[in-house]
């Protein structure tokens, strides 16, 4: 889980706001806020429960109410990502109580089955092919950000991105890796910081 806080409660307001992506079959503990938490979800799609109700399935444009000592979870589904915006209310200097983590039981039996289909990563590198190939450079700076949130790393993107050379070309190629740049870029003064990974391995081993 990453948190990027994006305002602290004043006299006038009393409520923080932060940026909260949750990585695929990643949840919060239960907890309770004493004045209460408005989620807005932004990107992908999560999972969330209120203590002897059922999980609910949260995406992109869902606006959810934490009522004020009702305790709860949220977090991603267990293929996808999930980003929300959270304003959470504060009373007497505290804005939440964390309780106990939440089991694989709890969080649902299907998150022990990711491997069925494609995982986020999988999904990912897909996507930021196939938008390369295209040329379809606004839908693939969402993609990259998408991918890098799933966890893929610097280096496994910038793969891809040479790797489409020989399928769609050096231009196209060319402005996917220039894309990914302005993208890190962004992303490096927003305070996220993505894990760079191995260098790939070219060229044939010399022989013993």
């Amino acid at each position: 889980m990453r948190v990027q806080p994006l305002f602290a409660e004043e006299d006038a307001a009393a409520y923080g706001g932060a940026y909260v992506t949750f990585q695929p079959g990643a949840r919060s503990a239960w907890h309770t806020h004493p004045a209460g938490q408005r989620l807005i979800v932004t990107e992908g799609v999560g999972r969330t429960q209120q203590w002897g109700g059922p999980i609910e399935e949260i995406r992109a444009g869902d606006v959810v109410w934490c009522p004020p000592g009702v305790k709860h979870w949220h977090g991603a589904s267990p293929t996808s990502t999930m980003t929300h915006i959270a304003l959470t209310g504060v009373r007497d200097g505290q804005n939440v109580e964390w309780l106990e983590k939440v089991s694989d039981e709890q969080y649902g039996a299907d998150a022990q089955h990711e491997d069925q289909g494609l995982t986020a990563r999988q999904q990912a590198m897909a996507t930021i092919a196939a938008f390369t190939a295209g040329g379809e450079l606004p839908r693939l700076r969402t993609a990259l950000n998408e991918g890098l949130d799933a966890g893929l790393t610097v280096n496994e993107i910038k793969e891809i991105l040479v790797q489409m050379y020989a399928y769609a070309g050096f231009p196209r190629s060319l402005n996917g890796i220039n894309t990914f740049m302005a993208v890190l870029k962004d992303r490096e003064a927003k305070g996220i910081t993505d894990e760079v990974g191995c260098a790939p391995v070219r060229g044939r081993p010399e022989a013993s």
